[in-house]
């Protein structure tokens, strides 16, 4: 599964109008560590970081796979958990 987002309609933690192109392929945890397995746009392979690292590049990308995942594991509605009050 693989979730890229468009930074032009992206925003980031830090408020700043853009969030870097990332797609989400895997994740896993080791030793209470969660690592995700990404694609970063201009890389020509895919590499594992971990969360902080993957928030800290484009946190709306975590933030979408974390909510599709939820949506998969417990059955949640997509549109319940991307409603924004």
């Amino acid at each position: 599964m693989v979730i890229n987002l468009n930074p032009s309609t992206s925003t980031n933690a830090n408020g700043s109008p853009h969030s870097n192109l990332m797609g989400i392929i895997s994740h896993t945890v080791l030793d209470g560590v969660v690592y995700l397995h990404v694609v970063c746009a201009g890389d020509s392979s895919a590499k594992w970081v971990t969360m902080a690292e993957a928030m800290a590049y484009c946190p709306t990308g975590v933030i979408a796979y974390t909510k599709l995942q939820l949506s998969q594991i417990y059955g949640i509605p997509m549109d319940v958990l991307f409603e924004s009050n």
